[in-house]
Parts: structure tokens; sequence; C-alpha cells
């Protein structure tokens, strides 16, 4: 049985780990909290034991969320920028800059909230995956908006997502569409590509 201090300075450590891998970019200011973490630093793979709360954040938002500081709530333009996602289960490959969950996650993004079952997230080129039972409803371009979807991706640079076998809801409109693409972000413009077929 290892001391207690020990395993509050693994915890430090590996949180610490994870945060630096995900902020290593100069461009986006990525952030990971979590309270018991279990890091083999033989293969780098870094393990979430517990909630994991982790903000990502646009090349040019300037806030930071509940993962950075549990008090910080930015308003405005740029906390749409920020995507708050919060989850359990989390590895970290540190040689892929890979993480990955299979769990249930919750998200948020300016006035969308939503959840989905699994997800990935790549550091390197900032693309969030999430892999099923994808849904989101709130405010979007000023209009209260539902959507579901099969998957989904949510581009961190260029601020775009992509939902694929989605259902688009918003002021008695209803699409239903193979591919369903969203430019600024889950908070932006919601355009179809083409229509499922029934």
């Amino acid at each position: 049985m290892r001391p207690n201090r020990w395993v509050r300075r693994r915890q430090i450590y590996a949180s610490r780990c994870v945060g630096d891998a995900l902020r290593e970019k100069r461009d986006r200011r990525d952030h990971i909290f979590g309270q018991d973490f279990e890091y083999d630093q033989k293969a780098g793979v870094i393990r979430a034991l517990g909630v994991v709360h982790i903000d990502l954040q646009a090349a040019d938002a300037t806030g930071s969320g509940p993962a950075a500081n549990a008090a910080a709530k930015p308003e405005g333009p740029e906390s749409a920028k920020v995507m708050h996602v919060t989850t359990s289960g989390l590895v970290y490959l540190e040689n892929l800059g890979l993480a990955s969950t299979n769990d249930p996650i919750e998200f948020q993004a300016g006035a969308m909230t939503g959840h989905a079952t699994g997800a990935d997230y790549s550091s390197d080129s900032g693309l969030l995956t999430l892999h099923s039972a994808v849904s989101m409803s709130g405010m979007s371009a000023g209009r209260p908006v539902t959507v579901t979807a099969a998957t989904a991706e949510f581009n961190e640079r260029s601020q775009q997502a992509f939902l694929t076998h989605a259902q688009y809801d918003s002021v008695g409109r209803t699409w239903l569409r193979s591919r369903l693409r969203c430019s600024g972000g889950p908070t932006g413009r919601w355009r179809g590509w083409r229509r499922r077929a029934m």
C-alpha cells in the first residue's frame, strides 16, 4: 500500500502531463482537470480513473472554463469558441497526442449543450470526434435549435462541425440530412448537404 502522499503526487503529475500535452500548441490553450490519474511513463499512457473536465479552445479564443478555473465562466462571443467537455474513462496516448473514451460525455459551447457516447480528441489536429448518439440543443444564430446525429466531428481550428445522419429542428423547420455542417462552431449557421434517403 503506497502512502497517500505518493498517490497525491502521482495524481498531480499525471494531470500536469495531460494538460501540458494539450497546451503544447501555441495557437490554442486547452485545459484538462481531474482528481485521479494513473500514469505509465514508460508506455506514455495516462488513464483517468474518475470524472475529467476538458476545455478545448479555438486559436483566437481567450477565455477559460471550469477545467482551468471552476469559477471562470466566460460570457459573450469568445465563450462560444471554448467547448467544455465532461467525461470519464479517458485514456491519453502521449506519443500519438490522442485522448479517447468510450464513456458518455457532456459538452457545452456557447448557448448549445449536448451529449454523446464515446469520443476521440487529437491535440495535433484539434479534431474532436463523437462516436455515437449525438444530441444537442440551445440557441444557434439567434434561433432555438435541436440537433441529433449518428456521429459528429468538431474542428477546433476551422470552427466547423460535421454531423452524419442528422436531424435538425428549429422554428418549425426540420431537416433530415446524411451530412450536416455548421460553420462557426455549434452556435453558428447550420447547412444541410445531402437529403437522406427515406
